[in-house]
């Protein structure tokens, strides 16, 4: 499961690599096993036995009925598919009076964010919650925002720039607690939406763990293809954003793409299997790799959290504003030493500018918006996985000691 030769690879979160079990169970649907699952033909039967199968297999991870799982592109079109489809839903629900509220935080990932603002565009009301100081959203700040209009809440478990883990059960159960005041039932809106791209590595994602009414996965976080997976309670109505068949309940029309949907079973599979074991490994990599650098680098600082309680042990974000550097720099300069680092999420990094919002939320420099802002310019993100060796975690410490 090697990158490139030499390399030390600390972008996982942005992607891993498939395993190799996950790569040779979705070998034979490639040229072999290829019948469309529709097709009432032989071959068509053989592999739309494959299909539900998978779909059982996965929606046991999730602990729900296989009816309440769909299979889209990827991790942006599970988001998508969740926040546009409620909001649209109720926009255009005639029987809905007022503008449909829509509650999310300004830390979330871009697949949340823009969406949110399309519906907003549209005629929703938006809500943005921001983190404390260890960048997590408290129930109570949810809560203050909640009206009778409120149809969704969106926050992800596992934040990807700085891997505070969010106490989405606390959320979940306040949003309940607000229906039952507002004499509604369970399955009533305001509805509970998580983000959890960055999760099945570290912990269980059943669904009765953190009571949400959908979640999003991104195989392609989990040592499996790039597809994903939403998890949807049957009472959630969506409107669909695409039309052309009745796969997935029409809900997202398409020939299944049955070599990666075996994939993402086998992937999802093999981390929820080790994901404690994994979680404790890559933990005291983390904490390591975080003394070492305030070792040698006493003016860096951790952005968000090291609690192992509220921090994904996958995922350390540093700022070095003290050492007046700029980060997107910092990245090529690593890259050029062999090591792969991010400066925020990858979706993000497309834009013009390496500023990260995310940082810039959370941290600790609140004197002034210019200290805040220097941080923002001037973090790193490591994360870490399968490769991950305290040898190379040192080589990465001296590398920086040497530019900073």
């Amino acid at each position: 499961m090697s990158q490139t030769a030499k390399q030390i690879y600390l972008d996982y979160a942005a992607g891993t690599p498939c395993r190799p079990e996950v790569v040779t169970a979705m070998q034979p649907f490639f040229a072999e096993q290829f019948s469309n699952p529709s097709s009432i033909h032989r071959g068509g039967v053989a592999t739309k036995k494959i299909l539900t199968s998978s779909r059982e297999e996965i929606a046991l991870h999730f602990g729900v009925k296989k009816e309440e799982l769909y299979f889209v592109s990827g991790g942006t079109e599970s988001t998508n598919t969740a926040i546009l489809g409620v909001g649209r839903f109720f926009l255009t629900d005639d029987t809905f009076k007022g503008k449909p509220h829509i509650i999310t935080s300004t830390i979330e990932h871009p697949a949340v964010l823009e969406p949110v603002a399309q519906l907003a565009r549209e005629g929703c009301e938006v809500s943005y919650v921001s983190p404390n100081n260890k960048g997590i959203i408290t129930p109570e700040s949810v809560e203050k925002v909640l009206t009778k209009n409120t149809v969704l809440v969106s926050i992800a478990l596992v934040n990807g720039e700085i891997g505070t883990i969010q106490p989405i059960r606390k959320i979940t159960k306040t949003a309940l607690s607000f229906k039952e005041k507002n004499n509604r039932e369970v399955d009533s809106y305001p509805f509970v939406h998580t983000d959890a791209a960055q999760a099945p590595l570290v912990m269980s994602i059943k669904q009765e763990k953190f009571l949400v009414d959908m979640m999003s996965l991104d195989a392609s976080k989990m040592y499996g293809p790039k597809f994903g997976l939403l998890c949807k309670k049957k009472y959630v109505p969506l409107q669909s954003l695409l039309f052309g068949g009745s796969q997935e309940k029409h809900l997202r029309p398409g020939t299944e793409n049955l070599p990666y949907i075996v994939g993402t079973a086998k992937a999802l599979a093999v981390a929820q299997a080790e994901s404690e074991t994994f979680a404790k490994e890559m933990f005291a990599l983390k904490t390591f790799f975080i003394n070492e650098i305030l070792e040698a680098l006493p003016k860096a600082f951790v952005n968000g959290t090291c609690s192992g309680k509220e921090s994904s042990s996958l995922i350390s974000n540093i700022c070095f504003a003290a050492y007046d550097v700029n980060a997107e720099f910092l990245v090529l300069q690593l890259d050029a030493k062999n090591i792969a680092v991010s400066a925020m999420t990858a979706c993000k990094s497309l834009d013009d500018t390496a500023f990260s919002y995310v940082v810039s939320e959370v941290s600790d420099l609140h004197k002034t918006n210019s200290q805040q802002n220097d941080c923002a310019n001037a973090s790193i993100r490591f994360s870490f996985g399968v490769n991950t060796t305290k040898k190379d975690l040192s080589i990465v410490v001296q590398k920086l000691k040497e530019l900073l």
